[in-house]
């Protein structure tokens, strides 16, 4: 008897995902816990297990085509089992219907979700004219909306730009943020010679990301509750302080994380950032490359800004925003004099901790990078 393989969750925020490749062909054995195929999520690629031992009998979603979170992507059974009985896998969404009557992919009929029907109802597209891009001709998501841009005759100024999966899985986060934590805010400046003097003399081979990174971490372990989620019951404190640290690529954000930063030197975690962004900007950081982070780090200085307030990422309790070094003007007896300066502001979940601890921890956190080095 066939069993059904069935595209997992992997903690993402996604709906559905692509398989890039198998890694197993019909009617090869599979162990379980082998490897059976690599998918693309919102953040990362990475390959998934078997849950299940046999003989791989049928694929059901083929390379390129992507699966909704818990459909089916594949069939195994018994060396001698047939591949007959095995049914077409749920691409795109969990449940297509097959709407009769109109003309389509198979005859007498279109392939939609449910949802995506609801989607044009509400923008007034008859989907039943509509050809479907998705696998099997399936009407997704986005030709509904670019018929819906169409039919509403648009200047040629104006075209839709959809979101992509890692743009989509970012929406929907910060959109959880925003509406679900009470962001307090708090903000200090960080008088940043000591810095700058350790960077001069690592011949620039440390960047102040590293420096930030390594004094949080360290910080955290006096201040847990930055580094805790909340829920109904109360703070769920974490062992391991991992941070993370925002990385733009494109139009695109990730945050790859360092895994016990209070455990590395300042060079340690200059080595793995690093590494760390080459694959995010190649497109190759794995599931574990961006798992546990406990509070995140956001830098953008190197474009002139010179300070910000960060939405926290879900379920973080805080996530700090840091500006441009720049100079400050500063009275020295005789006159004026200047020194470097770096902005941080510190975004954090009221529910989670206070004014006055959130403000004990950006003391401490300023005294440790103003003796950096």
């Amino acid at each position: 008897m066939l069993k059904e393989i069935r595209m997992p969750n992997l903690g993402t925020n996604v709906d559905e995902m692509k398989i890039v490749r198998w890694l197993k062909a019909a009617g090869d054995e599979v162990r379980r816990g082998e490897m059976l195929f690599e998918v693309e999520t919102d953040k990362a690629t990475m390959e998934v297990e078997s849950y299940l031992a046999g003989y791989l009998k049928k694929i059901a979603v083929k390379e390129g085509d992507f699966a909704a979170v818990g459909g089916v992507v594949a069939y195994i059974g018994e060396k001698d089992d047939s591949a007959e009985p095995a049914v077409e896998a749920q691409c795109k969404t969990p449940a297509a219907q097959a709407v009769p009557g109109t003309e389509g992919k198979a005859p007498g009929q279109i392939r939609i979700s449910p949802m995506v029907k609801k989607i044009a109802e509400e923008l007034k597209v008859d989907y039943t004219k509509i050809s479907g891009s998705g696998p099997n001709g399936m009407i997704t998501k986005q030709d509904v909306e670019i018929a819906a841009v169409k039919s509403k005759a648009a200047p040629q100024t104006e075209r839709l730009e959809s979101f992509n999966r890692i743009a989509k899985a970012t929406a929907r986060a910060m959109s959880l943020s925003k509406s679900t934590i009470p962001h307090v805010y708090f903000e200090t400046e960080i008088e940043a010679s000591a810095m700058k003097a350790l960077r001069e003399r690592s011949g620039k081979a440390v960047s102040y990301n590293a420096m930030i990174v390594k004094a949080v971490a360290d910080c955290l372990k006096q201040y847990p509750y930055l580094a805790a989620a909340y829920s109904a019951e109360g703070r769920i404190l974490k062992p391991d302080m991992h941070i993370g640290l925002a990385v733009a690529n494109g139009g695109d954000l990730f945050v790859p994380v360092i895994k016990s930063a209070d455990g590395k030197t300042v060079a340690e975690i200059e080595n793995e950032i690093g590494a760390l962004t080459d694959k995010a900007r190649n497109g190759t950081l794995a599931q574990e490359d961006i798992s546990g982070g406990v509070f995140t780090v956001t830098n953008l200085g190197s474009f002139g800004i010179t300070a910000f307030a960060a939405v926290i990422n879900p379920p973080e309790a805080a996530i700090l925003a840091l500006g441009a070094i720049s100079p400050k003007a500063v009275p020295d007896g005789t006159g004026v004099s200047f020194m470097p300066v770096l902005r941080m502001t510190l975004s954090a979940d009221h529910r989670v901790v206070n004014g006055a601890y959130a403000a004990e921890f950006l003391k401490e956190l300023k005294s440790m990078l103003e003796r950096m080095g």
